[in-house]
């Protein structure tokens, strides 16, 4: 299951985001809502790339890093969990 996002960049409004401390993981139901161009659309992208394997169209070269509950990560170069070192 999927833990937290621990990085997004240059991928739409998240320009350089790292999880801050303390932030709760995902739990088994999940609720994203915020004001128009808060992210949503984006974090909906972020996952559409896990589906497709391939970064939207519209942010080459963004990057991001989900990690997962068995100490695994998803990042935009690998779609199934594999471990990874946090990026630069």
């Amino acid at each position: 299951m999927l833990k937290a996002f621990e990085k997004i960049r240059n991928f739409g409004v998240f320009k350089d985001y790292s999880r801050p401390v303390g932030l709760e993981d995902f739990a088994e139901l999940n609720l994203i809502y915020g004001w128009n161009y808060a992210g949503k659309t984006t974090l909906s992208r972020v996952f559409r790339s896990i589906e497709k394997q391939a970064v939207h169209q519209d942010y080459v070269g963004a990057r991001f890093e989900i990690s997962t509950d068995n100490g695994f990560a998803i990042t935009e170069s690998c779609s199934s969990p594999a471990l990874v070192d946090t990026f630069s």
